[in-house]
């Protein structure tokens, strides 16, 4: 019911624009009907129940008195002391048979619970209570072999992956929706393992306690942006929760959230339940800020500056290229003035590596398959970064 109300709220903006608001309430509507025939056949049946219990009891009674007296000629004064015991019997097990009831009609979503209680228990890590940060990247990030495939889908999501990220450079991944990308990505920040082969750091496997502690040096900015319903400031503090104001500030400034101070109550102005006080383009440069003041090894942003107009993301891509050098950069998307600063684009297509390179390189490569479509002409991308720069 609560996940129906939340759509129904959240609907509500395009149901005006398309004209479909008695659609929109009509179905609303409906689920509440639902409900309430659910809600209603549950007390009917609790009702009668409770009452053919007691109606049961009472002929029980009423047939051990009549046993009593013309069967076995036991008095009435004993049969009167056994009817007060099982008058005082009677509510107790009333209680019990409304517990059974209640356990009954809970029993499905009970099951359920508990299968998803193992799936997660089989699934669990280690707490690990203090980490020490890992020393910088000095080797490469390698994926060898990597292949990835969900229990509950058809298919691989990942197979035979092959990569290599250079320390200190700016990977950009590209591909058609179900291809991969944030696979790739959730595997190298280390929040699950290949199905087969391994990825290594440094040349140490991500695996149990050590794929736990990477996750500590990694940062992670994606498409659809979370903000709790709190200030920017301690949205900010989640990343770095001893950080000074002045860091704090720094970090919006690298990542052209600066806009904050102009607001009346600044760092300290909440952003509403999930952000909805933003704009979709303030939430993302927040997101930003937050990810770039835990100062990660590693940086992964999934298409995060979708939102963004060219001059914003001209600054956020001219503050990340600010860092080259200092952490590695992984970037999800299709912006051309990404693709184009990028040291290497690595193409997927239906969970396969299918090119991997400058790109220049990639382009051709793509070209070559008759896939040229998902990476676009160094011409559009210039004219782009002009526009940006307008």
């Amino acid at each position: 019911m609560h996940g129906n109300l939340h759509e129904a709220l959240a609907g509500m903006k395009l149901a005006k624009i398309l004209g479909n608001e008695r659609r929109h309430l009509d179905a609303f509507t409906r689920v509440i009907a639902d409900l309430r025939q659910r809600q209603i056949r549950y007390a009917v049946s609790s009702g009668l129940a409770g009452a053919l219990f007691s109606v049961g009891g009472a002929l029980f009674i009423a047939g051990f008195v009549y046993l009593g007296l013309k069967v076995l000629g036991v008095h009435l004064a004993e049969l009167f002391t056994l009817v007060i015991i099982f008058a005082r019997i009677m509510p107790l097990w009333s209680r019990v048979q409304q517990q059974l009831q209640q356990l009954l009609h809970a029993a499905p979503a009970l099951i359920e619970a508990k299968q998803l209680h193992a799936q997660c228990l089989a699934h669990r890590e280690p707490v690990l209570v203090e980490v020490t940060r890992r020393r910088p990247i000095l080797d490469a990030i390698r994926v060898e072999q990597v292949g990835y495939r969900y229990a509950e889908r058809e298919g691989a999501a990942l197979a035979d992956i092959d990569l290599i990220i250079e320390p200190r450079t700016t990977t950009a991944v590209i591909g058609a929706s179900g291809s991969g990308k944030s696979t790739l990505a959730d595997l190298l920040m280390g929040l699950m393992e290949p199905t087969n082969g391994r990825i290594l750091v440094d040349d140490r496997p991500l695996i149990g306690p050590e794929r736990i502690a990477w996750r500590r040096s990694v940062a992670y900015v994606p498409q659809e942006t979370f903000l709790f319903d709190d200030s920017i400031r301690n949205n900010l503090l989640w990343a770095r929760p001893g950080a000074s104001e002045p860091q704090l500030i720094a970090a919006l400034e690298r990542a052209a959230a600066d806009f904050v101070l102009q607001f009346p109550d600044g760092l300290d102005t909440r952003v509403g339940e999930r952000g909805t006080r933003l704009s979709g383009g303030e939430r993302q440069r927040i997101a930003l800020a937050r990810a770039l003041l835990s100062a990660p090894l590693l940086l992964i942003l999934d298409e995060a500056t979708s939102a963004l107009d060219l001059a914003s993301e001209e600054r956020v891509r001219r503050a990340i290229e600010a860092l080259h050098g200092d952490l590695t950069l992984v970037v999800i998307g299709h912006r051309l003035a990404t693709l184009r600063h990028a040291d290497q684009v690595v193409a997927l297509n239906m969970g396969k590596l299918i090119a991997a390179g400058t790109w220049q390189q990639t382009e051709q490569r793509l070209t070559a398959l008759g896939m040229s479509g998902l990476i676009a002409s160094p011409t559009a991308a210039v004219v782009e970064e002009t526009k940006a720069g307008a």
